[in-house]
């Protein structure tokens, strides 16, 4: 559901994309994940790191052009969130809760299209200022989210029931 191979697709149609870095803990994903880098024949463009700290995680988002995140099932998208907070623009796809979580800090894509995930990337590649304004759009988008106000909902609802 993650939809990587989304990406891969766009990557082996397109020999001049960037670098792609995939961060993952979970081995079995990342053993699955590499056949298919392999069978593409893309392991020098694609980088698997493997579990990283947060201090590292935010680095990366920091450096990157953009957080590609294709996946077609999320029951909330997290990783857009903490991509905006870092200041990376964020390219998802138009599938699930995620226009909804990321409202116009982010560009969508078909999830089953490779050529229209190629189209957003080179947009943002050849726009910097609409770089700029997915940033911008993006710490304004990450202020309607609080763990503090999520707990204290919790709370609330937990009341009410009781």
């Amino acid at each position: 559901h993650k939809n990587l191979s989304v990406v891969l697709k766009m990557m082996r149609s397109w020999p001049e994309a960037p670098p792609l870095a995939v961060v993952s803990a979970r081995g079995v994903f990342q053993q699955r994940f590499w056949r298919e880098v392999k069978t593409l024949g893309l392991e020098k463009r694609v980088l698997l790191t493997g579990f990283v700290s947060d201090a590292v995680l935010g680095q990366l988002y920091r450096q990157a052009l953009a957080l590609v995140f294709p996946s077609r099932l999320e029951g909330f998208g997290l990783p857009g969130l903490e991509a905006m907070a870092n200041g990376c623009p964020v390219i998802a796809a138009k599938a699930a809760s995620l226009p909804e979580i990321y409202g116009n800090a982010a560009v969508y894509f078909s999830p089953q299209s490779p050529e229209e995930l190629m189209a957003r990337v080179k947009d943002i590649i050849g726009k910097p200022q609409k770089r700029r304004l997915l940033r911008e759009r993006g710490y304004r988008q990450i202020g309607k989210y609080s763990w503090e106000r999520m707990a204290r909902q919790i709370v609330s609802v937990y009341k009410r029931a009781l």
